[in-house]
């Protein structure tokens, strides 16, 4: 019995990202020839043999690079290996004596190796994110990767759950499907602002792991980070809050001051007001009173003649429709 790891190595590949992609259509155009014979089969078993040789030696030929090979568990710590020599032993042991004392020894080893093994990863995972930075691209990709999902894309059905297959019944499904969807509603800020706090949720529970755990990034980047990822979806379509509730706007605000303290690990005793103030972002009613103040001044002097009909109540003091007694 082999009492260390054994190495994985990679299965071997034909295409890797080192080859010349030009190099290897000029080698192929040059060698290979169309007009061969395919009456019989030895013709065709021929044909298929030749034009393989030419797509391996193309292949090979246009290598930047060395095959690359699997060295992943050459680069374990020496006390990782040394743990499961000893799990091998200690198995091995109990297979031939099949005592308890060698049974409890087995299950010591293994959990030790899986408690050890758990705060490498740990350690692995920490350093790559203290790695992280705006520049080269890294933060991008990382996030980008948190971000990314895959959703099944359903068929298109009728009224009668039949499938559409010709464009001009897949109009009318998306015809139908939009003018029942988009109907008026009673409240529509408070349910617009609903949904937005739903999206900013989603999107903070995505990038919880680098935002929460003080020791994985630094502030300044979380601090960017919850600018480029999260302030987006509160700003769209900022400009029209004319109309909407103060109550609904604190919705807002409780989110953002959930995601500071989540950031910065504050405790209790330290105000919304203090947080927003020493990492210098703005409340969101400042923000809505500024981004409105700003597409009103520029409104000014365009020459749509819609621009009339824009409310000129400010999010902060909503117009009120009826006098309090």
């Amino acid at each position: 019995m082999n009492a260390y790891p054994t190495l994985s190595m990679t299965s071997p590949k034909l295409f890797y990202p080192s080859i010349d992609s030009i190099k290897f259509h000029n080698l192929v155009d040059q060698k290979i020839t169309l007009n061969v014979k395919l009456k019989t089969h030895k013709n065709i078993d021929n044909a298929v043999d030749k034009f393989t040789t030419i797509i391996q030696t193309a292949t090979w030929a246009s290598q930047s690079k060395p095959t690359p090979t699997s060295t992943r568990n050459l680069l374990l710590p020496v006390h990782l290996r040394s743990l499961i020599t000893d799990k091998r032993r200690a198995m091995a042991h109990y297979q031939i004596s099949r005592l308890p004392s060698h049974k409890s020894l087995y299950n010591r080893l293994s959990n030790s190796l899986n408690n050890h093994f758990l705060k490498y990863k740990l350690d692995i995972f920490k350093q790559n994110l203290s790695n992280l930075s705006t520049f080269g691209g890294s933060l991008w990709m990382e996030t980008n990767k948190l971000l990314q999902y895959k959703s099944s894309l359903p068929p298109l059905t009728k009224i009668n759950n039949s499938t559409t297959i010709t464009d001009e019944n897949k109009a009318e499904s998306i015809r139908q499907h939009l003018s029942e969807i988009f109907k008026p509603h009673p409240d529509i800020n408070n349910l617009s602002l609903t949904f937005m706090r739903l999206a900013l949720n989603a999107r903070l529970r995505r990038v919880r792991t680098l935002l929460e755990n003080k020791n994985h990034s630094r502030l300044k980047i979380k601090v960017f980070m919850y600018k480029t990822l999260l302030k987006p979806l509160r700003t769209y379509g900022l400009q029209l809050w004319g109309t909407a509730k103060v109550s609904n706007i604190n919705k807002v605000q409780q989110f953002q001051n959930i995601a500071l303290r989540k950031i910065t690990n504050a405790p209790t005793f330290i105000s919304n007001y203090t947080l927003n103030k020493d990492l210098s972002i703005k409340t969101v009613s400042e923000e809505t009173t500024r981004f409105y103040k700003n597409v009103h001044a520029r409104l000014q002097t365009h020459q749509n003649l819609l621009k009339d009909f824009s409310t000129q109540t400010l999010p902060v003091n909503p117009r009120r429709c009826f006098k309090r007694n």
